[in-house]
């Protein structure tokens, strides 16, 4: 098989990741956690990743799943259990704000969004 044309079939965290950041600094950079808000930021994070995914025009159906919390000094752990071909489907988690922004950043917001691709 063509590793080129592999790549343009496959889903790539290494691709996803970018796309998955991306709508959350849109949404979320400049925010402070108010919680009547965190839906909307959800909603609005998840149509963003969406948007990105698609454009991408590989044949697969996205899942995208986001968390918005306040941070507040305590853990929090995130799971996944999948069935599904290990050569083809894929998925990519992200943490914002990066380790990098951590200083920077004084919102007390905290997202994890994850991006699953099932090839069709």
């Amino acid at each position: 098989m063509d590793i080129e044309a592999s790549e343009q079939t496959a889903f790539l965290p290494e691709q996803v990741e970018g796309i998955l950041m991306a709508a959350i600094d849109a949404v979320l950079k400049n925010e402070v956690y108010v919680e009547a808000k965190a839906q909307h930021w959800v909603d609005s994070i998840c149509d963003k990743c969406m948007a990105g995914l698609h454009s991408l025009n590989k044949p697969f159906k996205y899942i995208v799943t986001a968390a918005v919390i306040q941070k507040n000094g305590a853990g929090v752990h995130a799971g996944h259990s999948a069935f599904w071909d290990i050569g083809s489907d894929n998925l990519c988690q992200v943490s914002w704000p990066t380790d990098k922004m951590r200083e920077q950043q004084g919102s007390r917001i905290k997202c994890i969004v994850t991006a699953f691709g099932l090839s069709l």
